[in-house]
């Protein structure tokens, strides 16, 4: 007969396996999907909802306009007609909207370096680890879980919040070299196997254990 402590653990376990799951099946689907790339695609921004700092995107996009290697690409529909109404008044001819993707994965497999510039509350972004798992360099603010997935100079570069001047310069450092690019995004991929099912179930059983 299983004791308490014995039987907690096990229990635990077994919730955490059941809200893992649909993690694991999109992990699995990951896999199977072959890297594409777009040749002039450099960096991408996710902005799906009015916390992001869109402002500061939208002001290094356009003083990134005449480097033509450069495309920002908004992925998400969240706000997209006030966003798509402000490039066109500031006359963005870099900026490229998706709308929203039931499936984003393609997407970011397109993308050289992908940013997600949050200003108020972030858990740890599946964003971010998606694109760290396929091994896409990163650029993000220090805002709450993004710090764990973005670790400075390690897996991409941290840039301030509302920081037009930062975002321009973490772009053209990258642009420029492409193998800090490829040392970043196999540092990224290596840390999102940090986040696989066992290892958060793991973690997370010691958490419930040390409560006994």
């Amino acid at each position: 007969m299983l004791n308490t402590k014995t039987y907690s653990l096990y229990r635990c376990k077994k919730v955490l396996r059941h809200y893992y799951s649909r993690y694991k099946r999109k992990r699995k689907h990951l896999s199977d999907i072959q890297k594409k790339r777009f040749e002039n695609i450099l960096t991408s921004l996710q902005t799906s909802i009015n916390k992001k700092n869109k402002k500061a995107a939208d002001r290094a996009a356009k003083n990134l306009e005449n480097n033509k290697k450069i495309k920002f690409i908004i992925v998400g529909g969240g706000h997209q007609k006030t966003y798509i109404e402000k490039a066109k008044s500031m006359e963005l001819t870099n900026v490229i909207f998706t709308g929203h993707i039931e499936n984003p994965i393609p997407s970011i497999l397109a993308f050289d370096v992908f940013t997600l510039l949050s200003t108020a509350h972030e858990g740890v972004s599946q964003a971010s680890l998606q694109a760290a798992f396929l091994q896409k360099p990163l650029i993000t603010t220090p805002t709450g879980g993004l710090k764990e997935v973005c670790i400075d100079n390690q897996t991409g570069i941290l840039v301030p919040i509302f920081s037009p001047n930062k975002i321009i310069e973490a772009i053209l450092k990258l642009e420029k070299d492409k193998n800090l690019r490829d040392r970043y995004a196999q540092n990224a991929k290596k840390l999102a196997s940090d986040f696989s099912q066992e290892n958060m179930i793991d973690k997370m059983s010691r958490v419930y254990m040390g409560l006994f």
